[in-house]
């Protein structure tokens, strides 16, 4: 015999719901320990920096542009993670990518969107390198990815001394039409001040 649940009074939410919404039954979700984390840090410093500006919009801007850049790094990296995957040459590609970019637009003069999408290129076919060896050959992603990154780190500074017989690029004040771009964003007062990008 089956038994028919009756129905609840319009507007009424079945008890399930509830307790599925419990602090309790929250509390058991492995998020939640991150979730709490992250407003006590940010209480943490929103209180000790009061004034200095942390909660400010110029200041949410500062440390989200940071974490902007940490981020779109760590969650591939966290994806392989849950995956049994480790990815060890991250570093030397984001080094390795850096260099094209700083090399190819200052020195070779070429325009910013050619060495970025070289650099994009570069790094991708370093994935998929890293991806096929680790496949095809049973070896472990991490010692795939660690030989990748000491690879890449030497052959990236090789070349930077080969090309410019230096490891240091200066990178010069934008044109107005960058700069333009640039004060939209708000980072305007790095390039009138004479800062390095």
């Amino acid at each position: 015999m089956t038994s028919i649940a009756e129905p609840t009074a319009e507007g009424e939410r079945p008890a399930s719901w509830r307790s599925r919404w419990s602090l309790k039954q929250m509390a058991r979700r492995p998020e939640f320990g991150a979730f709490v984390a992250t407003v006590v840090v940010y209480a943490f410093f929103a209180v000790s920096t009061r004034g200095a500006g942390f909660v400010s919009v110029d200041g949410t801007a500062g440390w989200l542009d940071t974490a902007a850049e940490l981020g779109i790094i760590a969650i591939p990296i966290g994806v392989l993670m849950v995956a049994g995957e480790f990815d060890l040459s991250v570093g030397a590609v984001v080094g390795a990518s850096s260099i094209i970019v700083a090399i190819g637009s200052t020195i070779f003069g070429s325009p910013i969107w050619l060495v970025i999408a070289l650099s994009l290129v570069m790094g991708a076919g370093i994935g998929v390198f890293n991806g096929l060896l680790t496949v095809r050959t049973g070896l472990p992603s991490f010692i795939v990815t660690l030989a990748a990154s000491f690879s890449v780190g030497g052959l990236s500074l090789g070349f930077a001394r080969l090309l410019t017989n230096t490891t240091t690029v200066s990178v010069k004040a934008a044109p107005s039409g960058a700069r333009r771009f640039c004060r939209e964003l708000g980072a305007g007062q790095y390039l009138d001040s004479g800062g390095s990008a």
